[in-house]
């Protein structure tokens, strides 16, 4: 048996598990209809599922490769136009809904105001947390104020007290710290609302052994989820240098800090790309600290760009 320490990174989910569906009948928008008994001129996202065997199948991908998804639902534009396109490409937040069975399909509906209302509330905890790994005090204090009431006084955010359990805020308290304190308290709301993550029980391929996950059970539980590893400094992402694509980085993902490419085509098409552009620069007659210069990189990078790869490390 393992040591208890060689199982702590087994509650951490490994991206390969989770996966998620899109309708390969794509979304729309509705009026919510009077058995939904909901108010009226609600609207709603209608999606399918479950998917019959002789029917069109749904897109099954991983959203977990998508590091920075959670960014991209948070600037997403709150309207029903902006919605339709996230939620064609990526799919529907959760797994539950208001469902209509029909013959054989069965309508997936989710609320208009449930979406926006996702938007918003992880558009201000990304925002926070950008002003606090800023460290931008100027912008933080505008947000954060420390409020004098008859019966209470203490930090808020706008009209919502900041609560902090284990921590003691005072009026002179590093607004940086107000903003983290507020920061874990509104993605631990969220973390667990509505049963987005959950602790499951996992089988290893590897060894066949079963180990504890905490695992996002739905796509608003996954964007939430990768936000609070961004908080931990678990993992954050970059943008390839050859490609749009971004790449999960950090200790808690595998992938090194300073990992450049999405993958190993990338970072050969980088090099190709490079070097002929080296070739060009010496054919124009650069020397060879204008190119280094020119290309952003060392001269000895530059001196393997130009040798032919058969010559290279022969005499």
């Amino acid at each position: 048996m393992r040591a208890a320490n060689e199982h702590t990174s087994d509650l951490l989910f490994a991206d390969r598990e989770f996966s998620w569906q899109v309708s390969p009948a794509g979304h729309s928008w509705i009026d919510a209809p009077n058995w939904c008994k909901l108010e009226r001129g609600e609207r709603l996202l209608v999606g399918f599922g479950p998917f019959p065997e002789d029917g069109p199948q749904p897109r099954v991908y991983n959203p977990a490769k998508t590091p920075d998804l959670y960014r991209r639902l948070a600037t997403t534009a709150p309207t029903e136009r902006g919605i339709l396109e996230f939620a064609d490409k990526w799919g529907n937040l959760t797994r539950r809904g208001i469902y209509q069975i029909t013959t054989p399909e069965r309508l997936h509906m989710e609320r208009l105001t449930d979406w926006q209302r996702t938007i918003a509330n992880l558009s201000l905890a990304v925002q926070v947390h950008d002003w606090s790994a800023a460290r931008d005090e100027g912008v933080l204090r505008r947000h954060f104020q420390w409020k004098q009431l008859k019966e209470w006084s203490g930090w808020a955010h706008g009209v919502m007290a900041i609560e902090a359990d284990h921590v003691t805020l005072t009026k002179h308290s590093d607004p940086v710290l107000v903003a983290r304190v507020f920061l874990t308290g509104w993605v631990n709301q969220h973390l667990g609302y509505r049963g987005h993550v959950a602790p499951l029980t996992h089988l290893r391929l590897e060894d066949r052994s079963i180990v504890l996950r905490i695992m996002p059970l739905s796509l608003e539980g996954l964007v939430w989820w990768q936000l609070a590893q961004t908080m931990q400094g678990q993992s954050d992402y970059q943008i390839c240098a050859q490609c749009p694509n971004p790449i999960r980085v950090g200790a808690g993902c595998g992938a090194r800090t300073d990992t450049r490419f999405c993958s190993t085509r990338c970072k050969q098409r980088y090099h190709e790309e490079r070097g002929r552009r080296a070739r060009q620069l010496r054919a124009d007659g650069k020397t060879l600290a204008e190119m280094a210069k020119e290309l952003d990189t060392t001269q000895e990078t530059v001196k393997r760009w130009l040798t032919p790869r058969k010559r290279r490390g022969k005499p």
